[in-house]
């Protein structure tokens, strides 16, 4: 099912043994654009402290009741390495929260994303070939690079309440703002990310897939979108009220595979 990162926002998550609390934010990867953690405020049972846990963990979503079930207890939760969400999470953290829990990482090998973590090669392989004849690291050089590598943020996780807001560009101009994500509950990925134009084309939303998706300026707050402001203009029209029918990502496949 489709399902809205606003009414996602604010469904309780319910342990084996009792509420958890409630999703306040969800963090997905940027770069293959999948939801990683949902944020959740567990309220006064753990002193209002805010917890991340994985998609993976639930099983069965109720969105008509906005309950998701986890398969976890609430002392898992609570003997879960803290993390200050605050700030961005680095791979130091998000290892021993994969340990704690024993969720299979999403990263393959050392990498995040399938890049290198911080966008460079990965951490054990993948990286360049030395030149012939150049001094070899020592293990314990190699292992020191490692160890100072694990405590580097991941570039590519992002909260959607950060990103919901960010100007949205075209390739000929400014179209408007971020409004919302939509997420696939089969798998977690981000199929959609909702556009108001409403400076541009009042009262109109669109949805753009990832895929159109040019970068992420983090330090601009704005999203570079591969389209013309005619291509998105044009585009098959968004009706929040209304359920996403069957198809309507081919359509909007079709409609901009035939602008470019």
């Amino acid at each position: 099912m489709l399902v809205h990162f606003t009414k996602l926002r604010g469904n309780e998550l319910h342990a084996q043994d009792g509420v958890i609390g409630k999703v306040t934010d969800v963090y997905f990867d940027d770069h293959t654009w999948s939801a990683r953690y949902f944020e959740v405020d567990c309220g006064q049972w753990l002193l209002s402290r805010k917890v991340l846990i994985s998609p993976t963990a639930v099983h069965g979503p109720d969105w008509e009741s906005d309950r998701l079930p986890v398969d976890l207890t609430k002392d898992q939760v609570r003997e879960s390495p803290k993390v200050d969400t605050a700030q961005s999470l680095g791979r130091k953290e998000e290892e021993a929260l994969h340990a704690h829990y024993a969720w299979a990482p999403y990263w393959g090998g050392a990498e995040f994303g399938g890049i290198g973590f911080g966008g460079g090669p990965g951490l054990s392989g993948g990286g360049a070939v030395p030149v012939a004849g150049a001094r070899q690291d020592s293990a314990e050089t190699k292992a020191a690079a490692e160890a100072s590598a694990r405590h580097e943020v991941n570039p590519h996780l992002r909260s959607m309440g950060e990103v919901k807001g960010y100007a949205i560009a075209a390739t000929d101009g400014s179209i408007g703002h971020v409004e919302d994500f939509v997420v696939d509950d089969r798998d977690w990925s981000v199929r959609f990310v909702i556009v108001d134009t409403r400076n541009w084309l009042p009262g109109r939303k669109v949805a753009i897939a990832p895929a159109y998706l040019r970068s992420v300026d983090w330090a601009e707050g704005k999203v570079v979108v591969a389209l013309t402001q005619k291509a998105i203009e044009e585009s098959p029209a968004f009706d929040e009220s209304k359920p996403m029918a069957e198809g309507y990502s081919e359509q909007l496949g079709r409609h901009y595979g035939e602008r470019g």
